[in-house]
C-alpha cells in the first residue's frame, strides 16, 4: 500500500504499473501479487467502471435539475392561476432513470385530494384494445360455427 503522501497511480508517463488500486477515499486495495498484464486488465476494468458510474451520476443530476424546474415552473404557474382568482389544477407525471413523480397541483378538491387517473399518469388505457379484440373474437367465432 501507499505511504502517506505517494500516490497509488503511477506518474504521468510512467511505464510501471500500479500495485494498488483506489477504491474510495482513504481505501485502496493490494493488486501488487499479480503479474503487470493482469494489473493492467484490472486497472482498465475499474477505470471503465468509474467511468460508467460517473456517466450515470451526471445522467441522474440532470434529471433531478430537469424535475426541480418543472416543479419550479408548475408552482409559480400555479401560483399565477391562483392568485387570479381562477379555479386550477396542475397535474404532472415525470418519468426518468430516478423512477415516476406524480404531481398534482392547485386550489380546487381534486388537487386537494391528491388523486390523479392513471391515463393522468400517462398509461395507456388498454380498455379500447380489449373490446376490439372481443368483438374480432365473437366475429371469428361466429364465422367458424355459422361454416358447419
Amino acid at each position: 500500500m501507499p505511504k502517506d503522501g505517494e500516490d497509488s497511480l503511477p506518474a504521468r508517463g510512467s511505464t510501471s504499473v500500479p500495485t494498488t488500486i483506489p477504491l474510495g477515499p482513504g481505501t485502496t486495495i493490494d493488486v501488487g501479487w499479480l503479474s503487470a498484464d493482469e494489473r493492467k486488465a484490472l486497472l482498465k476494468e475499474h477505470v471503465g467502471g468509474v467511468l460508467e458510474i460517473n456517466r450515470k451520476a451526471q445522467e441522474l443530476h440532470v434529471d433531478v435539475v430537469t424535475l426541480e424546474k418543472t416543479l419550479d415552473t408548475l408552482a409559480e404557474n400555479t401560483k399565477k392561476v391562483s392568485q387570479d382568482g381562477n379555479d386550477v389544477t396542475i397535474t404532472h407525471s415525470h418519468k426518468t432513470n430516478i423512477g415516476t413523480t406524480t404531481i398534482v397541483m392547485g386550489n380546487t378538491e381534486e388537487a386537494k385530494r391528491g388523486k390523479i387517473s392513471s391515463q393522468q399518469m400517462g398509461d395507456r388505457n388498454w380498455t379500447p384494445f380489449y373490446v376490439l379484440g372481443g368483438l374480432v373474437a365473437l366475429v371469428l367465432i361466429a364465422a367458424l360455427l355459422g361454416t358447419r
